[in-house]
């Protein structure tokens, strides 16, 4: 499940997706900074992360001049 894909005029920048969030391995490397790592797909953990961390992610990205497509739990309000 992809939450995120961010970009730039160049192409994207990054993204936040299963990868991350089935992560086992302690680092993350994409954009959400390590707010839904490991956090399983799916899960109630990370609905919780994403109710937590999303509005500061989307204003950290916005303030880099980063424009975003949310998916899945981003992209449902509320």
């Amino acid at each position: 499940m992809t939450l995120i894909i961010a970009g730039k005029s160049e192409g994207t920048h990054g993204r936040c997706d299963s990868k991350c969030h089935d992560a086992m391995e302690p680092e993350c490397h994409c954009i959400c900074g390590g707010h839904f790592h490991g956090k399983r797909s799916g899960s109630a953990e990370l609905r919780e992360a994403v109710k937590e961390h999303a509005e500061e992610l989307l204003v950290s990205l916005r303030s880099r001049g980063i424009q975003f497509e949310l998916e899945g739990e981003l992209a449902q309000p509320g």
